[in-house]
């Protein structure tokens, strides 16, 4: 009973949960970007565009990896 609960409710949910605030995060870092280049017209430098980028990236995987509990959960 309590396997499928986990698997048919809380799964789902911690997943749609997860995605929604690494979409929220990816947009909060880049919005700066989007606001600077757009309304002032002045464009970062391309590396502090990678910069964040990969700052974004490690942040995700830590987040996944701390939810998952270890980082051989990740691949299941």
């Amino acid at each position: 009973m309590n396997n499928n609960y986990y698997s048919k409710n809380y799964i789902p949910s911690i997943t749609k949960c997860g995605k929604a605030t690494l979409l929220l995060g990816i947009i909060l870092c880049f919005g700066p970007i989007v606001v600077v280049s757009g309304i002032f017209g002045i464009m970062p430098p391309i590396a502090a565009i990678i910069a964040g980028t990969v700052s974004q990236i490690s942040v995700s995987g830590t987040y996944m990896t701390f939810i998952s509990g270890n980082t051989s959960n990740i691949s299941e």
